[in-house]
């Protein structure tokens, strides 16, 4: 299975004129669902709003859209992270996934007074997974002992059903992300790399686990690649690009993410021809984008399927027509996936 997630605007992203933060949150929403996508990413940061609030009018306006709701250990304990999963589970009989994260803005942990390293937040993060798996699976008590949670004899009541289980991401790219990823999530999402690139650094770290992954990218597809390259440079355009260059590649990344994609930046702008850096460099989205034919795009899509990639988590959808050209892709991605697997099918009955 392949999963297909939005992103909710947060405060600070343009709305359309004329309609409210809160209509433009839900329209994002109900578009989402519109063109079959699994759910939408609710981030988390100190100018966001509260990302179960968010979740919970999400779940409100939609049929289907399964929220991947932004976990913060250090604004929310195990216990209370249990208690919203079930109770949007058990009042609204819907799912949510999690997406835990560490916080990438140093300005925002210090803020806070949150004066652990980046491996302490990792540990915080998995023992935080620890215990509630064992709150949401346990039907008897919860007992724990770490550096950063305790508890004992807890007790979790009601239970919620094994369908409304969530799926526990991890978002990063360091060698902590990573060890713990391996350890104790469903998911281990990324910034993708170039298909070769990626290869190398994660999928081989991951394969003799059970930790699926996922990418953080971008889709600009259209009928042809010319198509889609004349909008891609519109929506970031050279100009912007050009004044933004210097500033951005002079500037430290503060996590392995951004690290990662400046070093990519600096030797080129376009890998693989689908593989854009035009919006890092623009200084306007953070993210990698892949650029093309509904086909060219479909085919880079499932390379990363090949290595295991099942969650794609896509930047800048905030328009219908956004959303209508990227389910093309979705669809033939699907198509190619089926192929596949008819294929292997085949394969693996036709003596040889």
């Amino acid at each position: 299975m392949v999963s297909f997630y939005s992103q909710i605007p947060g405060p600070n992203v343009k709305k359309p004129e004329n309609m409210s933060y809160i209509d433009f949150m839900i329209e994002t929403a109900k578009l989402s669902d519109k063109y079959n996508f699994t759910g939408s990413l609710v981030i988390h940061n100190h100018i966001s709003y509260d990302p179960w609030i968010v979740a919970q009018k999400i779940i409100e306006n939609t049929s289907k859209n399964i929220p991947l709701i932004a976990v913060q250990s250090y604004a929310v304990s195990p216990f209370a992270t249990a208690k919203f999963v079930q109770s949007i589970s058990n009042l609204y009989n819907r799912k949510v996934n999690l997406n835990f994260i560490t916080g990438i803005s140093e300005s925002e942990l210090d803020k806070i007074g949150n004066r652990l390293t980046l491996s302490e937040r990792y540990e915080r993060v998995e023992e935080h997974i620890k215990i509630l798996r064992s709150l949401l699976l346990n039907k008897k008590t919860t007992t724990f002992s770490g550096n950063h949670f305790n508890c004992a004899d807890l007790e979790f009541l009601p239970n919620i059903s094994k369908e409304m289980l969530p799926e526990f991401y991890i978002a990063g790219s360091s060698a902590e992300n990573i060890n713990v990823a391996k350890k104790v999530a469903d998911i281990s999402v990324s910034r993708p790399l170039p298909i070769e690139e990626f290869r190398m650094k994660y999928q081989k770290q991951f394969a003799e686990v059970n930790t699926n992954l996922g990418i953080r990218i971008g889709i600009i597809a259209r009928e042809t690649k010319e198509e889609a390259w004349r909008a891609a440079r519109e929506r970031y355009n050279i100009s912007e690009q050009e004044a933004a260059l210097a500033i951005k590649l002079n500037k430290k990344p503060s996590n392995a993410s951004d690290k990662n994609i400046e070093k990519l930046a600096k030797k080129a702008e376009i890998y693989d021809d689908v593989f854009w850096l035009g919006s890092y460099l623009s200084g306007r989205n953070n993210n990698p984008f892949l650029v093309g034919s509904y086909e060219d795009v479909a085919d880079y899509l499932f390379n990363y399927y090949k290595l295991g990639v099942r969650a794609f988590l896509i930047a800048d959808l905030f328009s219908e027509e956004k959303f209508y050209h990227t389910e093309k892709v979705h669809k033939k991605l699907k198509d190619i996936i089926k192929i596949s697997k008819n294929s292997a099918i085949i394969e693996s009955v036709i003596p040889s």
